[in-house]
């Protein structure tokens, strides 16, 4: 077979040259240990002296420098140490027996008895296309078997081709080294998760621009040797993928594990396309499952002759490429074949269908639950760390607590009586209840919108004339309380009148009287509060962030009020884990609030947390039941968890409001699509359409007929949007589509439309600031993975130079590419496409760089235009 010399194949290795592997992994390995129990060692040692130092420097006022010295290397110490314990990962499989499929065993049986080995153990359904084997023990072919099929591979592949793949599985039970493989293996994940945590925090430092001499030389040497030892394990795992593809071609022929590579290859487009909710849906739909899917997976037969593209080697891949694999497979002989489909193993496919998605989604539930102790938890320490801040109704405790100490003490020492010693406890006690009784507490009653309310005023446009309605607002809430000579009153009016505000949701009346209050007493908990949500609902994120702050120190948000203000802002703002947390202890003390339910199953839905979110949304439509807002937070969340029936039972009583609400007209787009029937969604596209003029909804039409795989019908719709206005994201789809027919020319075309920074954005669209990163990261995608990238960075300048883009000035980017030159090239391509009609800044007129050692792509990288730092 033809191998390209940029591309030289590999070929499995002698018995010498493997050992020589073995032993200079191992080593390696060894070698990652000793240097971390050294590294771990000597930082115990740093720490030890800064203690000292730091008791020593008391004296002299040096405490607090030597404690954040101190406060920076300790947690170094704290990544070497957990890296000793690796987390086991989750499993989302379903163990089958042999009643469930006694085709499928026996074929093991008749590969275990042929290659003189146990049985599987332990059979097991995932719901990929792959196929693994799990070998606890030590010895070659000794100890117990555990092996987990993919249920999309005995729907895409033909009984021959699947027994090839469960020969190729079963000789690594035969061949592998268990002890020698398990020690490699935890090795490298300890090395490699040591590597990750110094990086995390070397970039971290880097980001707020200041060295850290200590943890950068540790990520030098930690990546050093996890660079070492992942391409040494990588090579002898590829080597153990070559064993086992000679020993399935001996007992299965070349044949059918050739065109089994081929075709699962093959399928990876096609199981990309196919989304976890469609699945779901398929279940509850009269069409069998396993016909469905054996259909949508299906394939022409490959080519024997057919040769896989040249692929860029990768040192740390654990399996040899494509085109490797099958240059290293004996000959093809005639041998007899099973064609029909392997999913004819199970007994009774569809029922095993529904029990894995079962089980998956019970996996789900319980991942999502740990998920919210560990939020619970992070709230719980916040609080805990918070509030800070000594407030003078706290001096009586702050005084009684260590006089109280003092005079106990004293009277110890002094052998004074019982008497003394009960004044103290007494005093202990009165400080600490002092200091309790000055915390703050709320003195007023933050408004609670109901979610309808806090629904339409975030969908709403913003308003043009911002600072001239901010002006007015300002000289008629002045005017309010001009006659009021007392300051109290004043703030007091301003307070009533913002939080007013805040009910209705007007978040610039309310952003202007909170900003009169703290004008006028700047340490104000309710102002700062109001302020916070405000701010958060006009986007002023940097404001809301210092409001918060502010009220972290002050509250801990420990009180009903700065607990919901907190939750409503994050909210707004979209931090969605801190906005759940804070959330679900508001849910706590007022479980009956149905807007408090509804935000929760928000934050949860755009945190994936699909279970979660269906249950508080159920309940919050239970306790509203005339509202329709929750009621479509529901059917969202329905349909993005493919619960079928539950949605089009909610969306039923819905169908006449649809005719005229575009948002529950989408929503029934989705059921029908979701129930495959697709004269229905184009009547229900029909009637959005009748619906709303808006550009933005033809956007979200298309992302759903593109998602359903109805690829005409997504780019009418795209060509209906774009018509209406300039959207980038509606290019970026195109390019998409166009992508998965591999047309990459006009793929390239709109990806490069969409960059346009002269065109006016349409109706809420995204516009391509926001979805920079995301293009470029497509551009990127339409090439191939190369090797011998370097990462280069290329700085705008700081002066005026009118061709640079505003945005980008004094921005970077971020640049794969073999040298400098060819960087250039990649930059010049995206920076045409921003102004394309204007002469385009160049990219020769940038700073070039090389990016830090720590960024450099150590494998085969897609070269281009990475994205903007």
């Amino acid at each position: 077979m033809h191998q390209s010399p940029d591309h030289p194949a590999e070929r499995p290795l002698g018995s010498a040259a493997k050992t020589v592997l073995v032993l200079s992994a191992s080593a390696v390995i060894l070698l990652c240990y000793v240097s971390y129990v050294v590294a771990m060692l000597l930082l115990a040692l740093l720490l030890a002296c800064e203690a000292v130092l730091l008791v020593a420097g008391a004296r002299f006022g040096l405490a607090g420098f030597m404690g954040s010295i101190m406060r920076r290397h300790a947690p170094l110490l704290g990544i070497l140490f957990r890296s000793f314990w690796l987390n086991q990962g989750t499993d989302y499989r379903l163990t089958i027996q042999r009643a469930e499929a006694p085709k499928l065993f026996a074929l093991l049986e008749n590969l275990s008895a042929r290659l003189k080995i146990a049985p599987p153990h332990e059979v097991s359904i995932e719901m990929n296309s792959g196929a693994w084997v799990r070998l606890p023990g030590y010895r070659r072919g000794a100890g117990r078997t555990i092996l987990g099929i993919g249920y999309d591979l005995l729907a895409g592949l033909s009984v021959s081709e699947v027994e090839a793949v469960m020969a190729h599985e079963m000789t690594h039970a035969k061949l592998v080294r268990r002890g020698l493989k398990h020690w490699l293996n935890a090795g490298l994940a300890r090395t490699v998760r040591v590597a990750s945590g110094l990086a995390e925090v070397v970039d971290a430092y880097r980001r707020a621009k200041v060295d850290f001499t200590v943890a950068t030389a540790l990520l030098h040497g930690a990546g050093a040797l996890a660079g070492l030892a992942a391409g040494l394990v990588a090579k002898y795992s590829r080597q153990d993928e070559f064993e086992a593809d000679r020993g399935a071609a001996e007992l299965c022929g070349a044949n059918p594990l050739r065109t089994s590579l081929q075709r699962l290859e093959a399928m990876q487009e096609k199981l990309a396309r196919l989304p976890w909710p469609e699945r779901v849906a398929q279940l509850q739909l009269d069409e069998s499952f396993s016909r469905w899917l054996v259909r949508e997976l299906a394939l022409q037969p490959p080519d024997p002759a057919h040769e896989a593209p040249p692929e860029a080697r990768d040192p740390f891949s654990t399996h040899p490429s494509l085109r490797d694999r099958i240059a290293a497979l004996p000959a093809v002989t005639a041998t007899a074949r099973d064609d029909t489909p392997a999913i004819g193993l199970l007994a009774e496919p569809d029922r095993i269908a529904d029990q894995l998605i079962a089980e998956i989604q019970r996996v789900l539930a319980d991942q999502e639950q740990k998920d919210t102790r560990s939020l619970a938890k992070w709230l719980d320490k916040t609080q805990k760390s918070s509030g800070t801040d000594i407030r003078w109704q706290q001096l009586p405790g702050f005084v009684l607590v260590p006089a109280g100490v003092l005079v106990g003490i004293a009277g110890l020492l002094d052998r004074v009586s019982w008497p003394t010693e009960t004044l103290a406890l007494a005093m202990i006690a009165g400080g600490v209840w002092a200091w309790r009784l000055g915390r703050y507490r709320d003195r007023a009653r933050l408004p609670v919108p109901a979610f309808a309310a806090l629904k339409r005023a975030w969908q709403a446009d913003a308003a043009k004339d911002l600072a001239d309605r901010e002006k007015q607002l300002e000289e008629d809430l002045k005017g309010q309380i001009a006659a009021e000579r007392k300051q109290h009153r004043q703030i007091t009016l301003l307070l009533t009148d913002g939080y007013a505000a805040l009910a209705q949701c007007d978040y610039l009346r309310a952003h202007v009287a909170m900003r009169l209050v703290l004008a006028r007493h700047h340490k104000s908990v309710e102002a700062a509060l109001g302020m916070a949500v405000a701010a958060a609902g006009l986007h002023l994120h940097d404001q809301m962030g210092a409001m918060l702050q502010f009220l972290q120190k002050q509250t801990g948000f420990a009180t009903p009020a700065t607990c919901w203000g907190a939750a409503w802002a994050l909210t707004l703002a979209g931090d969605w884990s801190s906005a759940e947390a804070l959330l679900w202890r508001k849910h706590a003390q007022e479980p009956e609030n149905p807007t408090f339910l509804a935000l929760l199953a928000m934050a949860q839905l755009r945190r994936n947390k699909l279970q979660s979110a269906a249950l508080n949304a159920g309940k919050a439509v239970a306790l509203a039941p005339a509202e329709t807002e929750p009621a479509k937070l529901l059917a969202e969340i329905l349909l993005d968890a493919g619960r079928l029936r539950d949605a089009a039972k909610l969306l039923e009583p819905l169908e006449s409001a649809a005719q005229t609400d575009p948002e529950l007209a989408f929503l029934m787009v989705r059921l029908r699509l979701l129930q495959r029937a697709f004269d229905a969604a184009r009547t229900w596209s029909a009637a959005l359409r009748a619906a709303t003029t808006s550009a933005q909804w033809l956007v979200r039409l298309v992302e759903a007929f593109a998602t359903a795989r109805s690829d005409e019908d997504a780019t009418r719709s795209f060509n209906d949007a774009l018509a209406a206005g300039f959207y980038p994201e509606a290019h970026l789809a195109l390019a998409r589509l166009a992508s998965a027919r591999r047309d990459k020319a006009t793929a390239r075309t709109h990806l490069a439309a969409s960059l346009d920074l002269e065109k006016t954005v349409g109706e809420k669209g995204a516009g391509p600031l926001p979805l920079f990163n995301v293009i470029l990261g497509a551009v990127v995608m339409l090439e191939e993975p190369r090797a011998g990238c370097r990462a280069w960075i290329a700085t705008f300048p700081n002066g005026p130079a009118p061709a640079t883009p505003a945005p980008l000035a004094k921005r970077s980017l971020l640049v794969h590419a073999p040298d400098q030159a060819a960087a250039e090239g990649y930059a010049d391509v995206i920076l045409s496409a921003l102004q394309p009609a204007r002469p385009p800044a160049r990219a020769s007129t940038l700073f070039w760089q090389p990016a830090p050692k720590d960024q450099q792509p150590v494998r085969p990288v897609r070269p281009g235009v990475v994205c903007v730092l």
